[in-house]
């Protein structure tokens, strides 16, 4: 008898967990159907892959030039006095390389001023975002909104924010976007170029600088990731991950050298991003 009642208790256990896990995958599906618009979820949504989805969507996301023996020099997280350090010491290699700038900071007229300057010494900027957030965790804000049609209006309104105050400031704005932290999935990167026609550029050689040069780390191991890439995990190309960071001017400009010397040695052309994507590199005004 006790038996029969132990029996009887895991079939009625089994049938109520089954009935759970079927109350949450309807849930869900109702969730999603109901709130199809959402961009920024693993699953795909046939809004996010309208444009063709036969595209492969790794396409959406750059990481290295196309073509062979190619290495185009990035710098994020300017303009700031590094960058000024930066600029000085290109003009006196007569190198040209890429910067990508957050777009608040052409508000300061100081930094406006060394951003202009970058331009007319023939370097690429790019743009890294209005603020230095995650695009992905700010995008997430617009989640609520149930109406599709203003869900894209706001969702454009983010990235025109930066490209219009580029417009406004420079006369042009940058195509080529990378979002900091490199925070950006597939699908929200097809989104974006859909709807923007940005360029999201992330890297294949990260040289983490940003960490190595904090105090108490060795920055050392900066170069020592350029070798480990180039030597140990070769790429046919690259786009570098650096940064205009720190207060160790003479440190940050031996280590160029340095680097500099690792690129020439392995045969690669330095190139700027343009180059790199054979792009163009900016939206102009469309004069009437």
């Amino acid at each position: 008898m006790d038996i029969n009642i132990c029996k009887k208790n895991k079939l009625l256990l089994l049938v109520q967990i089954l009935i759970i896990i079927l109350n949450l995958f309807y849930t869900r599906e109702i969730f999603l159907k109901k709130n199809s618009n959402l961009k920024f979820t693993n699953r795909k949504s046939k809004k996010d892959l309208s444009v063709n989805d036969n595209i492969d969507l790794k396409s959406f996301i750059i990481r290295k030039c196309v073509k062979e023996n190619q290495f185009a020099l990035t710098f994020d997280d300017g303009p700031n006095e590094m960058t000024v350090r930066h600029l000085d010491y290109f003009k006196s290699k007569k190198i040209k390389v890429t910067f990508f700038f957050m777009a608040n900071r052409l508000l300061d007229e100081n930094l406006l001023k060394i951003v202009k300057r970058a331009d007319a010494e023939g370097h690429i900027i790019g743009n890294h975002n209005y603020y230095h957030t995650s695009v992905l965790e700010d995008l997430r804000k617009l989640n609520n909104i149930n109406d599709k049609n203003k869900y894209i209006k706001e969702f454009k309104k983010y990235f025109d924010r930066s490209t219009n105050l580029f417009m406004k400031k420079l006369g042009k704005a940058p195509k080529f976007f990378r979002p900091p932290y490199g925070d950006i999935g597939y699908h929200s990167a097809k989104f974006i170029n859909k709807l923007t026609k940005l360029k999201i550029v992330l890297w294949n050689l990260d040289s983490m600088d940003w960490y190595h040069i904090q105090e108490g780390q060795n920055p050392e191991i900066i170069i020592e990731n350029f070798l480990d890439k180039i030597i140990e995990h070769p790429e046919s190309s690259y786009i570098s991950l650096q940064h205009d960071k720190g207060e160790d001017f003479e440190g940050d400009l031996e280590r160029l050298d340095r680097i500099l010397d690792i690129i020439k040695i392995h045969n690669f052309e330095l190139v700027t991003l343009d180059k790199c994507l054979n792009e163009e590199p900016y939206f102009y005004l469309i004069k009437k």
